[in-house]
């Protein structure tokens, strides 16, 4: 019905109506209403090994190890308290605006762009962008363990002026 390609939210939708054999309206809407981001299925694997492959002498073990364990432990589930929700959206963020100046990807299919940019940005290049990001959450915010309601609350207010 649209000329677009998949994304990740219609994989997950696809993938949960499968496995429902009884659908009625009201699980329809819970399904619209999911809150988990299949998104990072992909690209936190690709951040976390090359996290994981840093040499022990690397001053970003330390650095990012409390920001990679949260991502590392998170539910993959959006809501307005979760800290690994605001640090894996900036991320992707920073990822997919990083890959788009210096290697477009011209589909129409999210499934396809988003591990293409996984894919060709190098692994010491996802670990300085999380170091990156993370910097710039603390001169935002104060701190990295930003909950994700208030960046949107943010961001809202200072569009708005």
């Amino acid at each position: 019905m649209a000329p677009d390609g998949d994304n990740f939210r219609s994989e997950l939708a696809i993938k949960e109506i499968e496995k429902e054999n009884n659908f009625d309206l009201d699980k329809l809407i819970e399904l619209g209403y999911n809150n988990y981001l299949a998104f990072f299925d992909t690209l936190l694997p690709p951040l976390l090994n090359a996290y994981d492959q840093l040499p022990a002498s690397s001053s970003y073990v330390v650095l990012l190890k409390e920001v990679v364990d949260t991502l590392r432990y998170w539910n993959k589930r959006s809501s307005v308290a979760s800290v690994a929700t605001t640090v894996a959206i900036e991320w992707a963020n920073y990822l997919i605006n990083s890959s788009n100046q210096t290697t477009p990807v011209k589909t129409g299919n999210q499934l396809e762009q988003i591990s293409s940019y996984s894919r060709k940005t190098l692994p010491q290049r996802h670990v300085e962008m999380l170091a990156e990001l993370t910097e710039g959450l603390k001169n935002a915010f104060g701190t990295w363990k930003v909950r994700w309601g208030d960046v949107n609350r943010y961001q809202r207010v200072e569009k708005a002026h």
